[in-house]
């Protein structure tokens, strides 16, 4: 099992080129070996999946880096701040960007070795597939944080040390190419197993692609391609909406009918675990929701995005889903501790998201999954594109399939007398709607760590609009002078907000890489 494990470390451009080199002693005859049969080939796609909840990709620093740059989050006890003035050497950012590339380097050696592997061809594509898949989703994280990027196609040698960054148009040409490689090769709903996609995943993805490749271009055709693969999405009827809202969010109703791909979580994890039950959920000491162990409390919501939810629908079963508010019962059932809107300034003056309880957290792993995409989000992105091309009728009736369930209080699918919020939409012109369908993906997805995606893909115009409304909002100017945990201002001049759109190319990779420069470094940095 050590050799194997070391086979499957056989990784990319991190701290050095010596220390690459050193990592690829194994890349002939034992990969050979590991790919001549099932277990192997599986083996190795598993260490794929594994890549995904270590510490340095979700098991930490994506949520932390990620919800505290979006301008929709507080945090302390991070060295990701509010007010981006992180650079090209935070080790975040150098530690995430090695991640995601250790991933790559994973389905680049699946790819290629399971192509030439002897297994079953039923069992050799869902492999392929689920890699195609993978690697597809870790360059449109790659190129949504960095912009272009190199594109690394082949398993990682000396030689391909030195790469270029491509263009942000050709990695997002080789995203599309691949999804259509794992829309040809993942098998039917039936033909997948628990917690992997299947072919449907694959269209959804890349209907979201699509939709953040259009950006803010109401003439883009990629609106509708974005449509196109959200209905093949829709029509393979491989979801539905899980009724009530609350019951997506139990425990035993992981990989629901409603989950398009979900990162695994477990309490026997033996790893860094991917928990945003510890993230999410109030800090020292923690709360009795989690009474083996204390959790983090570093992505605690602002207050101008509660309150706004609370305007907008005073009486969405969504928000006593969604949000941790007003007080609650440390980890000792000791004391009670108020929060916001309870409680007005400090510390503790926020609200916490509470999606991902567990009583069973054991400090650094969780029960609960991280749900990349599901269902709802497919409708939502239907909604926002049908509203772009300019037919409102199609646009209304997704975005109202979304707020039926949210209302649906008990679950049976019908719409009680007493259950009247959030009421269907209807008569919105294009703008209007447009606004109103970016709030809508808050309220339905909060949490759900696309928040940092949400708010740029529309260009800067709007990214400033969420940090202005922040930095506007009344209660979050009492303490802008403190930064250990309190309310903060945002700047929002034209050379930060050209900045912060994207990340900087780390350190670690322009000193491994001669073929990034300073020259080629992103905007600001």
């Amino acid at each position: 099992m050590k050799k194997i494990a070391y086979i499957l470390s056989m990784a990319v451009v991190f701290s050095s080129c010596e220390k690459l080199v050193e990592e690829k002693v194994y890349t002939s005859l034992d990969a050979e070996k590991l790919y001549e049969n099932v277990a192997g080939c599986e083996a190795a796609l598993t260490g794929v999946y594994g890549e995904l909840t270590k510490h340095q990709y979700y098991g930490t620093v994506f949520p932390q880096m990620a919800q505290n740059l979006c301008g929709i989050y507080t945090t302390e006890g991070t060295q990701i701040d509010n007010k981006f003035s992180n650079g090209s050497g935070t080790l975040f950012i150098n530690w995430h960007w090695e991640a995601i590339w250790q991933v790559v380097a994973r389905t680049n050696d699946v790819i290629f070795n399971v192509n030439k592997s002897q297994i079953t061809e039923t069992v050799k594509n869902r492999i392929l597939g689920e890699a195609y898949f993978i690697r597809a989703k870790s360059y449109f994280d790659l190129v949504r944080l960095w912009g272009g990027v190199p594109l690394r196609l082949e398993p990682s040698k000396a030689s391909t040390i030195h790469m270029a960054r491509s263009s942000a148009n050709e990695v997002y040409g080789q995203i599309v190419k691949d999804l259509n490689e794992a829309k040809k090769f993942l098998p039917e709903p039936a033909g997948a197993p628990l917690g992997r996609p299947h072919k449907y995943a694959a269209y959804a993805l890349a209907q979201k692609v699509y939709l953040t490749m259009a950006g803010n271009d109401p003439s883009s055709p990629n609106w509708q391609k974005s449509i196109d693969d959200g209905l093949a999405v829709v029509n393979s009827m491989a979801y539905s909406l899980v009724r009530p809202y609350a019951r997506l969010w139990q425990l035993p109703n992981k990989n629901s009918k409603e989950g398009i791909f979900e990162i695994q979580g477990s309490v026997v994890n033996t790893g860094d675990g991917a928990s945003l039950t510890r993230f999410f959920l109030p800090g020292f000491p923690g709360s009795n929701l989690t009474p083996l162990a204390d959790t983090w409390g570093r992505g605690k919501v602002n207050k101008e995005v509660y309150d706004g939810h609370m305007k907008e629908y005073p009486n969405d079963p969504r928000i006593d889903i969604t949000y941790l508010d007003s007080s609650y019962r440390n980890r000792m059932n000791t004391t009670t501790v108020s929060i916001y809107p309870v409680a007005k300034t400090g510390r503790n003056s926020f609200t916490f998201i509470k999606k991902y309880v567990d009583p069973a957290y054991t400090g650094t792993s969780s029960n609960t999954n991280i749900i990349y995409m599901r269902y709802a989000e497919v409708l939502l992105m239907l909604a926002e594109a049908y509203n772009e091309i300019g037919n409102p009728t199609q646009a209304h009736a997704y975005v109202n399939l979304l707020l039926a369930r949210a209302r649906d209080l008990n679950g049976n699918n019908v719409n009680e007398p007493s259950e009247v919020s959030p009421a269907n939409w209807m008569g919105m012109n294009q703008t209007v709607f447009r606004d109103r369908i970016m709030k809508e993906y808050r309220y339905e997805l909060l949490g759900e760590l696309d928040e940092y995606f949400q708010v740029r893909r529309r260009g800067q115009a709007y990214f400033k609009s969420i940090l202005d409304a922040h930095n506007a909002y009344a209660p979050t100017i009492l303490n802008v002078s403190n930064t250990n945990g309190f309310d903060y201002i945002v700047p929002t001049d034209p050379t930060t907000m050209n900045k912060i759109m994207l990340l900087p190319i780390p350190l670690t990779e322009m000193a491994a890489n001669n073929l990034i420069k300073q020259t080629d470094q992103n905007p600001g940095y």
